[in-house]
């Protein structure tokens, strides 16, 4: 049993590897520039440009997406732009449903 989770488990990190690509990517399609959307449409360039080097906009693609893959391992989901909030506040409610539903799929009958 445990060589079977494990197989699984190193056979499902391509998948994921490709998962995170594909999300990384849509997030780099969407349009507009995300340092004015987070600043405001009466914010001055500096301001614009220390959005930029905050959220590390100005790094190239390949470093935006290792550092945004680190964060994701680390659990960081950042914060919302929308809401100015950490993500992790309302992340304690997805965990537990996660976890109720891991126990109901992985309970023998």
């Amino acid at each position: 049993m445990l060589r079977f989770l494990v197989h699984r488990v190193l056979a499902s990190i391509p998948t994921l590897l490709v998962v995170s690509l594909v999300v990384f990517g849509l997030q780099k399609l969407l349009p507009g520039d995300i340092a004015q959307y987070i600043a405001g449409e009466e914010a001055d360039p500096t301001q614009i440009a220390a959005i930029r080097e905050s959220y590390r906009l100005n790094d190239s693609v390949p470093l935006q997406y290792l550092a945004w893959l680190g964060k994701l391992l680390r659990g960081d989901l950042g914060e919302s732009i929308k809401i100015r909030e950490r993500s992790e506040e309302h992340t304690s409610e997805l965990q537990s449903l996660a976890y109720l539903v891991c126990r109901l799929l992985l309970e023998k009958k």
